[in-house]
């Protein structure tokens, strides 16, 4: 697996089923989703490689499948790494924040002061902006900092 900020070689540190310690476990990469997949969220570096461009739906859909596998019984014993958890966390509230983002531009459009659910499931289906932007800057000084903090 290739780091999508470096471009380097890098262990796969991922899902860990059955894990009897709570600590992240370099484990086998899971079989490669293809790339028409639609639970496998389309990320790929912008045109500057300064950015990471994110199809918020990919994610939804990935979200809604580890859901349903686990509603099914089939991830019993699941536990996601750190990292995972902490990325998925990251799309979240990039994901709802441009929702609330989009929202509000609606209610000002309108010229309204008040967000109503109207607003927000214009946002939500994507009448809003459909992609998310990480600035992956940002998120190397991030990593840098809790690497110097452990």
């Amino acid at each position: 697996m290739s780091s999508l900020t470096t471009g380097t070689e890098m262990p796969f540190r991922g899902i860990v089923a059955n894990s009897s310690d709570s600590s992240p476990q370099n484990v086998a990469p899971p079989t490669q989703l293809p790339s028409q997949c639609p639970t496998a969220p389309s990320v790929v570096p912008s045109a500057d490689f300064d950015e990471l461009v994110f199809d918020p739906q990919g994610f939804k859909s990935l979200i809604n499948s580890i859901k349903n596998e686990m509603d099914n019984g089939r991830l019993k014993d699941l536990v996601l790494s750190d990292t995972i958890c902490q990325q998925m966390q990251m799309m979240s509230e990039a994901l709802l924040f441009e929702v609330f983002a989009d929202a509000n531009l609606t209610a000002i459009k309108d010229r309204r002061l008040t967000v109503t659910p109207k607003d927000m499931c214009a946002s939500a289906t994507g009448e809003g902006r459909s992609l998310i932007n990480f600035n992956i800057k940002k998120m190397r000084e991030e990593e840098e900092k809790s690497d110097e903090d452990e």
